[in-house]
């Protein structure tokens, strides 16, 4: 490298000839007095912000024109798309040289493309096949884990350097394979909503990531401060903590999905989430969406969660087995403090289900709404539908799919306390524990056409000034009474049927009224009847055969 001279244009063409090794202050302002001495005893410094070497002369600071900037061509760099110029770009680095003049540098370390965001310059960086600016990603790029990128959280990070604009989309494909002792994964995007992370959607079970975070409540994919992702899919995630079925690890509290603080992500159909305490879970003003499909297996809490403000679509979606047996834990859907969580059926191929959990399939409490039409709740160890506390559940009919509790332990469709709502238009109860409805405590529950069959106590029941109503539910087969009200409750409704119960068709006590215009009963056991201050009030009953 030759000797460097910059001709600043004062009184008489000063120059100053600067060898590469000459020291110059460098300033971001220049100083209001000279700093240094430089050659020929004239006062020189470096404006930093503007490139440019500055003369005190004439008692003012006189700049030259921008400066040439050193490059990696400097220091043997070849930007021919085939020479290694690895060792000249360390080279270049060490110097705190990072300019890449037009060209295709081909590198062999991925230190070197990793750290390409801090490269300026018309040029470009190429490993492995991967060929990239460091300027903005306006196209789309592929980011190949483990063959290009070795670890996932290493493509994260640097989709979190990158500027993606116009039609830049970058997807981080994870090839197939086991990918072992795992943290927790925690995208900081500023642009995610164009980058996703895609493993096999075909075949979800051949690209496996096991996570083994310290202290058991580490998370799989963690959501926070508003940041996001496009898309998630074609993967296995297993989570640690979990023991045996309905048995955990103290202080296991992470999720495989986990969205908090006003993240936003969508959870891809082909997903599968294994032994997470929290499957799927949306907090504080979290946006989530799990395309139908989506299977959570062996949750402790819940499979899929909508917490304080959080919403989820869950839609299609399915759980199994979660439980947490010594904290009396274990729901499939569940929506609190305010949250929203839709796990509506789509049709007959993508219906939504909760089956084996150690409570309930889909629990509504604490204001947290759910919208479950057209879903199925079967073999959960307490309820089916359970809204408790003020919380609410949507339960009718997607279409021709009728909402269906099937031989869960206790009730099939429960709601208790003041302000919790089912609306279990349309629904089915079979083969379940104790009723197949059942609101209590000042409870409200919508039966309008819906059927209890086969439960083995009551089909319909309201306890505890809590209410029933609706026309045209069905009673049938159930081992107690087909509807009855107990202590100041009311059941209502038009051409209610009540057929092969084995206690009464309609049973009112303590205080409570049943009051049903055309009733239609036949082959119950016992006849209808009103006891302890009750009324039993049918306006036609002509009907009535026992």
């Amino acid at each position: 490298m030759s000797e460097v001279t910059v001709t600043i244009g004062v009184s008489g063409d000063a120059a100053i000839n600067l060898p590469p090794s000459q020291s110059v202050p460098a300033y971001d302002a220049l100083p209001a007095a000279p700093a240094q001495t430089g050659p020929g005893n004239a006062p020189v410094a470096y404006d930093s912000k503007r490139n440019r070497l500055s003369i005190w002369a004439g008692g003012k600071w006189n700049s030259s024109e921008p400066l040439a900037s050193a490059s990696v061509l400097d220091f043997g760099a070849v930007g021919d798309g085939a020479t290694d110029s690895t060792a000249a770009l360390r080279a270049a680095a060490a110097q705190g040289v990072k300019r890449l003049p037009a060209g295709v540098f081909q590198v062999s370390d991925f230190a070197l493309l990793a750290d390409l965001f801090s490269y300026s310059g018309p040029g470009k960086l190429s490993y492995k096949g991967l060929t990239l600016s460091p300027g903005t990603i306006e196209d789309f790029v592929m980011l190949s884990v483990p063959s290009v990128f070795p670890t996932i959280q290493g493509a994260l990070d640097f989709c979190a350097k990158a500027s993606i604009r116009g039609k830049g989309y970058v997807r981080i494909q994870l090839e197939d394979g086991v990918y072992d002792g795992l943290s927790t994964l925690e995208p900081q995007i500023a642009y995610g909503d164009r980058v996703e992370i895609i493993g096999n959607e075909a075949n979800p079970d051949k690209v496996v990531l096991n996570f083994n975070s310290a202290g058991n409540n580490g998370c799989g994919f963690l959501f926070l401060r508003g940041n996001s992702i496009c898309r998630i899919n074609g993967m296995t995630l297993n989570g640690n903590g979990w023991v045996s079925h309905g048995v955990w690890a103290d202080q296991s509290y992470g999720g495989g999905v986990f969205a908090n603080y006003n993240s936003q992500v969508l959870v891809g159909g082909s997903m599968r989430i294994n032994k997470f305490y929290y499957g799927v879970s949306s907090r504080y003003g979290s946006a989530v969406r799990c395309e139908p499909g989506v299977i959570v297996t062996e949750a402790g809490d819940v499979a899929f969660h909508a917490f304080a403000g959080g919403s989820l679509d869950a839609q299609g979606c399915t759980a199994i087995a979660a439980a947490h047996t010594k904290e009396g834990l274990g729901f499939g859907f569940c929506a609190e403090m305010g949250g929203s969580l839709d796990a509506s059926s789509l049709g007959l191929s993508k219906k939504s289900l909760a089956t084996d959990c150690g409570i309930a399939g889909f629990y509504a409490l604490t204001g947290g709404s759910i919208w479950a039409h057209g879903a199925t709740a079967e073999r959960n160890a307490c309820n089916g539908f359970r809204a408790i506390e003020g919380g609410k559940i949507e339960a009718n009919k997607y279409g021709d799919i009728a909402s269906t509790a099937l031989n869960n332990q206790l009730q099939g469709y429960f709601a208790q306390g003041a302000g919790s709502f089912i609306n279990a238009n349309s629904a089915k109860a079979s083969g379940n524990g104790k009723e197949g409805f059942l609101a209590a405590d000042s409870a409200t529950m919508d039966i309008t056409v819906a059927q209890a069959s086969g439960n083995k106590q009551h089909g319909f029941s309201a306890l505890e000034n809590a209410v029933l109503y609706g026309d045209a539910a069905v009673a049938d087969g159930n081992n107690g009474h087909g509807f009855n009200a107990s202590s100041l409750s009311t059941l209502r409704g038009d051409w209610l049927t009540a057929r092969n119960n084995q206690k009464n068709g309609f049973h009112a006590e303590t205080l409570s009224v049943i009051r049903v215009p055309n009733p239609q009963t036949s082959s119950n056991k016992t006849p209808s009847d009103a006891t302890e201050g009750a009324l039993l009030k049918f306006e036609k009953t002509e009907n009535l055969k026992n």
